[in-house]
């Protein structure tokens, strides 16, 4: 495999000249690197210890070594603790798929020897072109798998799960879903799949061999990961973080959510899948609980986002005494205060606190809006609709806050 002969053409280079040599791929991921030659720098220990180059490095030498056609001298650089280096492009067909790095400490490097670092560059590059075929084949195969694995069959879902197995993309057992989720108007939905599609591959490389696929959609993306490769609970979160942190240097956004599903065993991936898609959704609208959110720990949301969440059908459901209040209250404030009112177990310091008013405009406030509403705090009952009427407007983008 690729790995295998990246690290024999390292070895072999870095042997013969008695340098330190690594193969990293078109974003700077480190790929294989030989035993260590004279001075090794800063920056290839980090790749090393983190599989990428740091920021800084990738800022300042990325432009650089990515516009070359041939070997590249890279200067010393004080400032990242960064030895004189080599850098050979990796390209096949027009494609670029890597780079050879070699450390040039004393910057004694012959014509001679770039020529070797170009030749075996070459040989990568036939090496990772290969590859790439190779991946997209089976980038294809696992889609179309998946796809099927969320059909509404179960047919097609058994069948689907049972080829998983048997073509060695995932091991038996249950199975948790991640999904991704790229909020805001400023990404475009080719750009956002790219993205999703660049982290997802990206979090899979933290992960053993068949512990996970993943599936790029328009607006989300998907991580299926086999239920034994992550501790639950913590260990959930932490991949979903992970996630979410790799989405955001790809797409170069803030607003990323990540919903994590219930275990499930893989014929039935589909639930945690759509259990993951509502906890992301939830995430991105409501704003609580954090940009990471596990289905387990949605609490209320739970119940409400199996209810209507469009919009024309949450209108029709929707308490009219709740419908008042929005039509009413044109700056907000109102609306805002009843929720963290509400919110906040109907306590007036909390409150107060968290708006940041006199107790007297609280009270003048909440006696504003049960006029309004004609509901009562004071009242078990109507707090509850009132309540679940915020949340469910919030959820279907009927919420001032939320809506066009």
């Amino acid at each position: 495999m690729t790995d295998s002969q990246l690290q024999q053409l390292v070895e072999a280079l870095g042997s013969k000249l008695r340098r330190s040599v690594a193969i990293d791929d078109a974003q700077l991921r480190l790929l294989a690197y030989s035993p260590h030659y004279g001075p090794v720098d800063e920056p290839r220990l980090s790749s090393i210890l983190d599989r990428v180059a740091p920021e800084a490095v990738l800022r300042s030498v990325e432009p650089l070594i990515t516009a070359a056609t041939g070997p590249i001298k890279v200067a010393a650089d004080p400032e990242l603790k960064m030895l004189p280096r080599l850098a050979v492009p990796i390209r096949c067909r027009g494609f670029l798929l890597g780079f050879l790095v070699l450390i040039d400490a004393d910057e004694s490097l012959t014509e001679e020897e770039v020529g070797q670092c170009a030749a075996t560059a070459d040989l990568a590059a036939s090496v990772l072109f290969r590859d790439r075929l190779i991946d997209q084949i089976d980038q294809a195969h696992q889609r179309e798998l998946l796809r099927d694995l969320f059909s509404a069959e179960p047919v097609v879902r058994s069948q689907a799960a049972a080829k998983l197995v048997e073509t060695e993309l995932l091991v038996t057992g249950q199975v948790v879903a991640l999904v991704i989720r790229l909020a805001g108007a400023g990404v475009p939905g080719d750009r956002g799949q790219v993205a999703a599609d660049m982290a997802l591959l990206e979090t899979r490389r933290h992960l053993a061999a068949r512990r996970a696929v993943h599936l790029a959609r328009p607006d989300h993306g998907v991580l299926l990961v086999s239920r034994s490769a992550i501790p639950a609970g913590a260990g959930q979160l932490e991949l979903g973080e992970l996630l979410r942190r790799t989405a955001v240097r790809e797409a170069d956004v803030d607003r990323v959510f990540v919903g994590v599903g219930g275990p499930r065993e893989l014929t039935e991936a589909l639930a945690s899948y759509e259990e993951a898609r509502l906890a992301a959704k939830v995430a991105d609208v409501v704003g609580t609980g954090g940009p990471v959110v596990r289905w387990a720990d949605l609490g209320v949301y739970r119940t409400l986002t199996r209810l209507p969440l469009d919009r024309a059908a949450a209108s029709a459901v929707l308490d009219p005494a709740v419908t008042r209040l929005f039509e009413s209250d044109r700056n907000g404030t109102l609306v805002t205060t009843a929720e963290a009112f509400l919110d906040l177990a109907c306590s007036p310091k909390r409150t107060t606190g968290e708006l940041k008013i006199h107790r007297a405009s609280l009270y003048g406030r909440l006696e504003k809006i049960e006029s309004i509403t004609g509901l009562r705090f004071n009242d078990g009952g109507d707090r509850l609709a009132l309540h679940l009427g915020l949340k469910l407007a919030r959820l279907a983008g009927l919420h001032p806050d939320e809506a066009p």
